[in-house]
């Protein structure tokens, strides 16, 4: 396959053909820059979405994202703010290939420019040689027959008996003239033909070969100039798939984690109260006692009432009826306006806080003392009654420090004291928790037991 055998006469088409080549390698610089521009604006827009459905707020305020199913979508949405990420690094990786190309195209488009112009060159060379071979010819052709005419002229006049010596000799001299004027331009003719026979030679077997061969060389490497390129385009894919495949195995790891029995579960640990459901209530005789003991029952009744919906159990229990922020007690330490059980709860976390800052403290404490007695043995080695300092710190420094640590280990102890007595003073009571439905009770059956 070779364009100097195959197409020599095929100069238009190929100048065509390369140009829509050229074109074509600009129209795939469009799709880059189209595809980059896509890539960015889906990034943005994806890391939009995510960010307008996953707050730092949200999630510690909102006791609903502590559900598995709606951790699992902030997970979720976590891994698709990745897979935005990755987007933006196919277009940071994509806009590098941008600068190459466009070098490439003005590249070829040079080498096109040279090799054609080469061509055009060569082509009107011939075309001047072939116009000079025709000139040639036609004054050859014009004294040939000029020259014939004479020579016929010639030989009539030498034949015609009429005709005097001197227009004899004059025909012949005009004949001979005639004869030696066509011979020149038969020489220069038959040069030119030579001339341009040779050039039409040279220009069809090596001249344009070579031009055409080196406009197929640049072809071929423009198509390969294409196949590179798209290869390197997948390579950019190729290279984030398996980031976008942990993208993909982490959200179905979260989806796996969405647990029913478990958010149920939560669901009751979160609202439980507590309180029994009420008892049945009581049937009040009337009319059965005298009227003195009627009315000072009655009188007892109205006041245990009272009691009840004025006590502390009574209000706390009204409080869950009440809107969230009027729940919200800063110095409400055992968080009596919670019910029984979610009072528990949180009395426990404020014990396992305290347990953790307790054992913080004592690692402290050991620390201390191991500095203190390093030091102490230092001390006694040198003989010097002077307090050397050991870790930036002196001996009375650690001393203070070590004082200060064993008033806040007492503190915190008293603390976890304190909380645990009141645990156990909720576990250790034997009333009954109603519900806190005070239209269901009458005053006889009001308990006024306080946690």
């Amino acid at each position: 396959m070779n364009f100097g055998v195959h197409l020599w006469d095929q100069y238009e088409n190929l100048s065509q053909y390369t140009d829509k080549g050229i074109i074509f390698l600009e129209d795939i610089i469009k799709f880059l820059r189209g595809r980059i521009k896509i890539e960015i604006e889906y990034a943005k827009e994806l890391k939009k979405l995510v960010k307008s459905h996953i707050s730092t707020n949200k999630k510690k305020e909102d006791s609903y994202y502590t559900f598995t199913h709606a951790t699992a979508f902030i997970t979720y949405i976590k891994e698709i703010s990745d897979v935005a990420g990755q987007h933006d690094q196919i277009a940071e990786e994509l806009s590098k290939y941008e600068k190459d190309m466009n070098n490439s195209i003005n590249t070829y488009k040079t080498e096109r420019k040279r090799l054609f112009n080469r061509a055009l060159k060569e082509q009107a060379d011939l075309r001047n040689q072939i116009a000079k071979h025709d000139k040639a010819r036609k004054l050859y052709e014009k004294s040939a027959k000029e020259e014939e005419k004479a020579r016929e002229r010639y030989i009539e006049m030498e034949n015609d008996d009429l005709k005097t010596k001197a227009e004899v000799y004059n025909a012949k001299g005009i004949a001979t003239s005639k004869q030696q004027i066509c011979e020149s331009y038969k020489t220069d003719y038959a040069a030119e033909l030579k001339k341009t026979n040779d050039m039409q030679r040279t220009h069809y077997s090596i001249v344009m070969p070579d031009i055409y061969n080196h406009i197929q060389n640049m072809e071929e490497g423009r198509i390969e100039e294409v196949k590179n390129r798209l290869i390197s385009f997948m390579e950019v894919e190729k290279k984030v798939v398996p980031i976008l495949q942990r993208c993909i195995d982490g959200m179905e790891a979260c989806c796996k984690t969405i647990n029913a029995e478990k958010d149920i579960q939560t669901v009751i640990d979160l609202y439980r109260s507590g309180y029994t459901p009420n008892g049945d209530i009581e049937f009040v005789e009337y009319g059965t006692s005298t009227p003195n003991t009627t009315k000072k029952k009655n009188k007892l009744k109205a006041a245990s009432f009272i009691r009840y919906r004025f006590s502390e159990r009574a209000l706390r229990r009204l409080s869950l009826v009440a809107p969230p922020h009027q729940n919200d007690k800063k110095d409400d330490p055992f968080f009596t306006n919670l019910p029984p059980l979610q009072q528990k709860k949180k009395i426990n976390e404020k014990i396992v806080n305290f347990q953790k800052t307790l054992l913080k403290l004592n690692q402290e404490r050991s620390g201390l003392e191991k500095m203190l007695e390093v030091a102490e043995k230092g001390v006694g080695v040198e003989g010097s009654s002077t307090p050397k300092s050991h870790m930036g710190l002196s001996q009375d420094r650690m001393n203070e420090e070590l004082d200060k640590n064993r008033q806040n280990i007492e503190n915190i102890q008293s603390e976890i004291e304190k909380y645990e007595n009141f645990l156990r003073n909720i576990g250790h009571s034997k009333e009954e928790t109603k519900s806190p439905n005070l239209n269901n009770h009458t005053p006889s059956s009001v308990k006024t037991t306080s946690l």
